[in-house]
């Protein structure tokens, strides 16, 4: 889990170059603004996840709430790294499931992403109250 956080963690800082020269160069504020939300999104998101991978070995704690826990943060933060920067760069905004190709790749990665994050964190924090019980 740490390993997959710094991926993107650096996903995030290299959305930081994109974002910078938007900025340079008088890029339109959305363009900037989808660049600014995903680099910053997944700088929290890569550390987010790290720190997280840091407590669940820290804890030890065997069985499929572990695994759920795991999982969900890894494979949610992968989907929102892959919808955040392909929305960034294709100006889609994968509110909805129609539209340009890239647009409908962006919600499945939000429909994906979003949900198993929220299952992976719910998982978190029952794990971490067991623990502290």
């Amino acid at each position: 889990m740490i390993f997959h956080g710094a991926v993107v963690l650096i996903i995030g800082l290299l959305s930081g170059f994109p974002f910078l020269f938007g900025i340079v160069r008088g890029a339109e504020a959305r363009k900037v603004d989808a660049w600014r939300a995903a680099h910053t999104g997944l700088c929290s998101t890569g550390v987010m996840t790290i720190a997280m991978g840091v407590a669940l070995r820290m804890w030890a704690m065997p069985g499929v709430a572990a695994q759920v826990a795991m999982w969900g943060i890894v494979i949610g933060s992968y989907g929102i790294a892959l919808a955040m920067t392909l929305a960034a760069a294709s100006g889609s905004r994968g509110l909805v499931a129609e539209g340009s190709l890239p647009n409908k790749i962006v919600y499945v990665a939000y429909m994906t992403g979003v949900p198993a994050t929220l299952i992976g964190a719910f998982a978190f924090l029952w794990l971490g109250w067991q623990h502290y019980l």
